[in-house]
């Protein structure tokens, strides 16, 4: 039986490598080396099956349970700028717009920070949509998939 509890948590850990980021096969994995670990050193008083399950199921669900307080404690944290990606870092700083679009003049590359990232300028339906040119300076207040979206600060 022992040997049993061994495959099962092997099986656990690779299917947890295989599928990173749930952590489900980890607390089964981990409920699973427990009981490995019990029927290797007690097996005299847990030699049945059915108590092995017992102890198997409470423990993997209470090690789920202390998973995601872990992971839901550290995902706090993230949310601080520090942990923002360079493209959401750059809300708020100012672009040299490099090139225009010849099919969009409302889109077109600028430069931030040394960087050539693709700019549109953010729709606002109230103003009229401004075209870019060379050498424009704008604000980005925004990032849309890859692209920066920016509003047009002053003309050079």
């Amino acid at each position: 039986m022992t040997h049993l509890w061994f495959l099962l948590t092997i099986s656990f850990i690779l299917l947890e490598l295989s599928n990173p980021g749930l952590f489900y096969f980890l607390s089964l994995a981990l409920g699973s080396g427990l009981v490995f670990l019990i029927s290797m050193n007690w097996f005299s008083y847990y030699p049945d099956i059915a108590t092995q399950c017992i102890i198997f199921f409470p423990a993997s669900l209470m090690c789920f349970f202390m998973l995601h307080l872990f992971v839901k404690k550290g995902q706090k944290h993230k949310t601080s700028k520090v942990y923002l990606s360079n493209m959401y870092l750059l809300v708020g700083k100012t672009v040299e717009i490099t090139s225009v679009d010849n099919e969009c003049p409302q889109s077109g590359y600028g430069r931030v920070s040394n960087e050539i990232w693709p700019v549109k300028v953010q729709n606002n339906h109230n103003l009229k949509i401004q075209e870019l040119k060379i050498g424009m300076t704008a604000t980005i207040i925004g990032v849309q998939g890859c692209h920066l979206q920016i509003t047009v600060v002053a003309q050079n």
